[in-house]
Order: C-alpha cells, then sequence, then structure tokens
C-alpha cells in the first residue's frame, strides 16, 4: 500500500505532544480504529496522527472522503474542540485564519479559537509585520537574481566581442588597444593637432613660470602719488628761483587756495610747505605766518 501524505491545510495545527500521541497510540491498540481518517485531494485532510500510528502498529485505516467546500473550516471545526492547544498554538492557528480568510475580524476568529480580542488583534499585527519583513526579502532575493543576470549577459556580451573583434585578445593580455581612425566628410584621413609629448609640455610649462618671475622683478610699481610730488618739486625750484619775490609768490599760492585743497591732501599740503621752507632756508613755521 502506497503511504498517503498529509494535506496542507491539516498541517495548521501543530503535532501532538507526546504524551498525546501515547494515549491515542494505546486507544488504536485496544479499541481500533473508530473514526474513520477524511482524505481530500488524495492526502489526508484530518486524522494525520490516527494514521501515522495505525501504519505503525499494523491496523488497517478506514477512509472518508471530503465532499464539502469549506476543508479549512472543517478541520478547525473537529479539531480546535478536541485538541488541548496551548496559548501559543492558537495564535498560530489564528495566523493561518488571517492568511486564509483575510476579512475576518479579530472578534470572530477569537469566539472560534477561545482567545480574547486583543490577543488576536496582537497575533495580526506580529504575522503582517512578518509578511512584510518576507515581501521585503523576497523583493531582495529577485534584485539580486536580476542583477547576477545582467553580470552574465555582460559577460556573453565581452565574450562575444572577443569572437568579433581580433584587437579584443590583446586588450585583454594588457596591451594597449589603437585608438580608432578618425576621417573626415570626405573621406580622407583627420590630420588634426599632434600632440606634443611630455617633455615638450614640461619644457613649455617651465619657461612660462620664468617668464612670470622676470616680469615681477622687472616692473616696480610707481607709488600713486608720484605725479604729484613731483608737481611739489617744481613748485618748490620755481619758488627758490624766485626768492626775492616770496611775499608775491606767497600771496599768488593762497590765491589757488581752493584748487591746492582740491588737488592734494593735507599730508601733501604739509609735505609741500616743508619742501618750501628746505628750498628757502626757513623753517615751514615761517611759510604759514607768510601765508
Amino acid at each position: 500500500m502506497d503511504l498517503l501524505e498529509q494535506h496542507p491545510i491539516g498541517q495548521i495545527l501543530p503535532p501532538m505532544l507526546p504524551e498525546e500521541r501515547s494515549s491515542l497510540r494505546n486507544d488504536l491498540v485496544v479499541h481500533g480504529l473508530r473514526v474513520p481518517i477524511v482524505r481530500y485531494e488524495g492526502q489526508i485532510l484530518d486524522g494525520w496522527h490516527r494514521y501515522q500510528l495505525c501504519i505503525e502498529e499494523n491496523i488497517e485505516p478506514r477512509f472518508a472522503d471530503y465532499a464539502g467546500e469549506d476543508p479549512f473550516g472543517f478541520v478547525r471545526s473537529l479539531n480546535l474542540s478536541r485538541r488541548h492547544l496551548t496559548l501559543a498554538q492558537k495564535k498560530e492557528v489564528a495566523k493561518h485564519i488571517f492568511e486564509r480568510e483575510p476579512g475576518r475580524t479579530d472578534n470572530s476568529i477569537a469566539k472560534e479559537i477561545g482567545l480574547s480580542h486583543h490577543t488576536v488583534a496582537r497575533a495580526r499585527e506580529e504575522a503582517e509585520s512578518n509578511w512584510q519583513n518576507a515581501n521585503k526579502e523576497e523583493a531582495g532575493a529577485e534584485s539580486n537574481w536580476q542583477n547576477a543576470n545582467k553580470e552574465e549577459a555582460g559577460a556573453e556580451s565581452n565574450w562575444q566581442n572577443a569572437n568579433k573583434d581580433p584587437e579584443w585578445d590583446g586588450a585583454c593580455n594588457g596591451e594597449e588597444r589603437s585608438a580608432p581612425e578618425r576621417t573626415e566628410v570626405s573621406g580622407r584621413k583627420a590630420r588634426g593637432r599632434k600632440p606634443l609629448p611630455p617633455e615638450e609640455k614640461a619644457r613649455r610649462a617651465n619657461a612660462r613660470a620664468a617668464a612670470k618671475v622676470e616680469a615681477k622683478k622687472e616692473t616696480k610699481p610707481k607709488p600713486l602719488t608720484s605725479a604729484r610730488d613731483d608737481t611739489v618739486n617744481v613748485l618748490a625750484e620755481f619758488v627758490a628761483a624766485n626768492i626775492n619775490n616770496l611775499s608775491d609768490l606767497v600771496q599768488i599760492i593762497c590765491g589757488y587756495d581752493g584748487v591746492i585743497r582740491q588737488k592734494f591732501t593735507l599730508g601733501q599740503r604739509h609735505e609741500m610747505v616743508r619742501k618750501f621752507a628746505k628750498a628757502l632756508g626757513v623753517s615751514a613755521m615761517e611759510i604759514t605766518t607768510l601765508a
């Protein structure tokens, strides 16, 4: 006789504890199989433990085929009342209900399994979190699979290029691959500008740097006030040449006081007085007195 497998719907319930299995074995040996084993789609839907013990004890199993439309509800109705499930086991059954019957409310599931509403709500949150994590892992695995396919396609493309291009072998062996030849619109080979060798580039750069240094040495910035200082010197020389007419000169200069104040700063005017005094051989105070 070919052995049957357990139906996935029947696997929503946890396996029996060792003491429960031992008690069922004794009952089968003494009284035989009193409740038929239920099959669905060629697999064991209900009575999986009885079926296993019958095979172990050489007891002929009896079968009944399920013909209803709700095998999931059938398994729950038979086992939730006769099995002594722990809290953790009931929560596992609730998670199967969430997956297969997403429209069920927490209250209806709590009444069927024998749990509180809050316990079922927490179990639902845990189940949804686990499903989301599983979906993320599945998406990550899919992404890795796609990347692996892209890498494989790239390797295939490289292999094809190697077969098409005879120069590819040289490039793969570390040899420098020559650049493609450029051509003009007319078909003539493009000439372009010939690149300079590294030695010539270095020589030209050094020459430019030396020229900048020499230019800085030769260029001496002229003071901003040099033109005005020259004017002051000319005036001082003129005053010295006409020392006999000093009083008249002072009067003339005083007549241009507004222009002098506009053209020369206070410091330059003081410097002008000092130079006049030096040219005349008198103190700057005396010139100021004359003015």
